[in-house]
């Protein structure tokens, strides 16, 4: 049975007063859920975690190891040991996966920039063949104009990685038929295939990065929602003394600062909420929202919204993008103590 709760705060002094336990609704559900107007209320209708700790992720190991510690502490209690042996799995399973991704970046961009440094030194080579063709074959001869049709900086200048490969190949394949460059042919024959292996596993490398990150992203979600679902199951067992949840999770790592002197939280962020959809009113499943400033950009979910808490004042860019579709870009206004709200409409590439 899954237990999924939707917390009340009372927006002057953020007491709970109220929880409501959910009970045999499916975890994605949950996310269909609307935001509820009630007067004086603010009603956490989403994973709380998953929208506070999804720009923070560094901070989020430190937040899930602290809830583990504190299971571990009290599992005498045979739900809290219960709940300690669901949770840490997946607390261990998201710092392996993690730890595997720091790994996979790393050889990543090692192989980057071996492809760099090799890219960088392509006018060079150019050059020095060039240098030794027009011993054999002068500039404006024929043969000379049939091996760089447009001169040898055509190959790479201004071009994309796979267009100089591919341009680089061809002018392989136009000295080759000349027998008296067999030493040319030889050379840049060596170098253009140590260009389309470095270029290959650098490509494997990044996509093996790309495939870490989902699954890190997957374990993410995941994790954050067996936290809701510790949450909920908390609350529900210690309703009568709900301050003792707090002795389960580190609540200071998600709190507003305190001026000094004051005994409330200071509201000096605000948050931006998006709503995307198609032309005709759908809304789009995983754009990617990339925002300025926020080192993690986020995907949208079935209800084509996406959210970003907690903002510095400012002026943000947010860009969205999704496979044949048009790319978006928009500026938003965030003010302390507010919600942003943006309308996003996508068209699709003709």
């Amino acid at each position: 049975m899954q237990f999924i709760t939707t917390v009340f705060f009372y927006p002057n002094n953020k007491r709970v007063i109220n929880v409501l336990t959910l009970l045999n609704i499916p975890y994605k559900s949950y996310y269909q859920l609307k935001k509820t107007t009630m007067s004086n209320y603010i009603p956490f209708t989403r994973n709380r975690f998953f929208l506070y700790f999804n720009t923070r992720r560094k901070q989020y190991l430190n937040f899930i190891q602290g809830h583990v510690i504190k299971l571990e502490e009290r599992k005498a209690d045979s739900d809290i040991l219960n709940m300690l042996n669901n949770t840490r799995p997946e607390v261990d399973a998201y710092k392996l996966i993690q730890e595997t991704l720091g790994s996979a970046g790393s050889g990543a961009k090692g192989e980057t920039a071996r492809w760099g440094d090799l890219v960088d030194t392509i006018p060079n080579k150019l050059h020095l063949y060039d240098l030794q063709i027009q011993l054999k074959y002068p500039k404006k001869t024929p043969e000379y104009i049939s091996i760089f049709p447009r001169g040898y900086s055509d190959i790479y200048y201004h071009q994309t990685y796979e267009q100089i490969i591919k341009n680089f190949g061809a002018f392989i394949q136009n000295i080759e038929k000349y027998p008296d460059l067999a030493t040319v042919f030889t050379e840049a024959k060596t170098f253009y295939d140590l260009m389309v292996l470095t270029r290959k596993n650098q490509q494997i490398k990044g996509e093996g990065k790309t495939n870490v990150s989902d699954q890190l992203n997957e374990a993410f979600a995941l994790l954050c929602q067996t936290l809701w679902g510790n949450l909920g199951l908390l609350m529900y067992k210690f309703r009568a003394t709900p301050e003792r949840v707090g002795d389960y999770f580190d609540f200071g790592m998600m709190q507003h600062k305190i001026r000094p002197g004051e005994g409330e939280p200071e509201t000096d962020t605000g948050d931006l909420f998006a709503s995307i959809t198609d032309a005709e009113g759908k809304p789009l499943l995983n754009v990617h929202t990339q925002l300025s400033g926020v080192e993690e950009a986020q995907l949208s979910d079935e209800n084509g919204e996406v959210s970003f808490y907690e903002l510095i004042p400012g002026t943000f860019t947010a860009i969205f993008t999704l496979a044949g579709y048009k790319t978006i870009t928009r500026e938003a206004i965030i003010t302390a103590g507010e919600e942003t709200e943006v309308a996003v409409v996508m068209e699709k590439e003709v």
